[in-house]
């Protein structure tokens, strides 16, 4: 996370310039005096003390949400926030609120905060890119874009407002605009890793791949790649055909910290890839009970391609225990029941498949490999018809429904 810029400088411009006759003002300046000379902790105490004699002091009040924030406690700076606006300290506790309470967790408060700061005339970077990055975490997008765009104004060289900025028109569902708005960044403030890892981001929603692949390989080579990058670069890699540059850039982020199942995920897939897949079925089967039931397919796959039929399909059966609604588990299993023979139960996936109103192509076509098993060429050309139907001018449907017809001696054209 892009951490908010320290609150002390513009927090301390709200403590100047007032009446000196307000109250706590000598625990106030002791306090200054300390921090100024990096006493963060010290100055909190002499800050506590003068809140002890004086509750309401709006000034100390602001000064303690700034040294909690510096000092990254950022619930308890968010109270203190809250307690400077209740006592009269005005946008500048507002703003501060804001930005404590982003960095708590709490974007729908910070957003409330950021806004009633800019009404009372606030217009810092850092108020402003708290606006924007409020309403992102909150999936409001298109209402973060003007937050960035006005934090540029105030800082045309923040590289965070631009990375925002850019993440933001891609969220909106703008990845044109959002790697154009990157492109300008990099050019104007050098290939910051923020700015690198959104343009690769909005390329990949543009079909640029390879060209992402090459700003995720300039983080790694230059040592700015995070486990994060190094993982998406895999993902990369194995989406361009290249499982085993996949598995260096997966085991460069696991050695980096990225772990958990997802992580486990991406590494079978490229071994499958790789043609490795006792190894990839032995990672899939390492989260034992925890395994979810997608990956009970990719199993089952893998299995098959195993030629090992009953662990296939008992793979395919966990995967519907876990979720009896799985289109794709179902139409494996058919497909591994007429491998095996099991023309019935082939028959019963298929047919199931299609009550459901899904997969309408692939359950035809399976059926009319059941009946041509049978025997029944009539029943199969029947079939294929409707997958046909079903899929229009798919070559695999066309193909077989002339061997079908030559075989049946109708010489039928499709």
């Amino acid at each position: 996370m892009v951490r908010t810029a320290s609150l002390l400088p513009l927090l301390l411009l709200s403590l100047q310039g007032r009446p000196a006759a307000q109250e706590g003002t000598g625990f106030l300046a002791r306090a200054l005096e300390l921090r100024k000379e990096g006493k963060i902790g010290r100055a909190l105490e002499m800050v506590d003390r003068g809140l002890a004699q004086h509750p309401k002091a709006g000034k100390l009040l602001l000064l303690r949400g700034s040294l909690l924030f510096r000092l990254k406690r950022y619930e308890e700076s968010a109270a203190a926030f809250r307690a400077a606006a209740s006592a009269g300290a005005g946008p500048a506790a507002r703003e501060g609120l804001a930005l404590a309470a982003l960095e708590a967790g709490r974007p729908a408060e910070a957003l409330e905060g950021a806004a009633s700061a800019l009404e009372g005339g606030r217009r810092g970077y850092s108020l402003l890119l708290a606006g924007g990055r409020a309403a992102l975490e909150l999936g409001r997008p298109g209402e973060s874009i003007p937050w960035f765009r006005r934090a540029l104004m105030v800082r045309p060289a923040g590289v965070e407002a631009r990375a925002f900025l850019a993440r933001a028109l891609l969220e909106a569902g703008r990845p044109g605009e959002a790697a154009n708005t990157a492109r300008e960044g990099i050019a104007a403030l050098g290939p910051a890793p923020a700015l690198i890892r959104t343009l690769a981001a909005a390329l990949l929603e543009t079909g640029g791949e390879e060209e992402a692949a090459d700003d995720l390989e300039f983080l790694a080579r230059t040592g700015k790649a995070s486990p994060r990058d190094l993982a998406a670069l895999g993902d990369l890699e194995l989406r361009l055909g290249l499982p085993r540059r996949a598995l260096v850039f997966y085991r460069a982020a696991r050695a980096g910290g990225l772990e958990g199942k997802e992580q486990i995920h991406r590494e079978a897939l490229a071994l499958w890839a790789a043609g490795e897949l006792g190894k990839a079925r032995a990672l899939f089967l390492s989260l034992g009970p925890r395994t979810p039931p997608s990956w009970w397919v990719e199993i089952g796959r893998l299995r098959l391609a195993e030629n090992d039929l009953e662990g296939a399909a008992g793979a395919f059966r966990k995967a519907l225990e876990g979720d009896p609604e799985s289109l794709e588990a179902r139409l494996w299993l058919g497909r591994t029941a007429l491998a095996r023979g099991d023309l019935e139960g082939a028959e019963r996936a298929f047919r199931l498949l299609l009550t459901r109103g899904k997969e309408k192509r692939a359950a035809y076509l399976g059926l009319a490999r059941v009946w041509e098993r049978r025997g029944d060429l009539r029943e199969a050309l029947a079939m294929l018809r409707r997958a046909r139907a079903a899929a229009p001018g798919d070559p695999e449907i066309l193909g077989r429904l002339l061997e079908v017809e030559r075989a049946l001696g109708e010489g039928e054209q499709p």
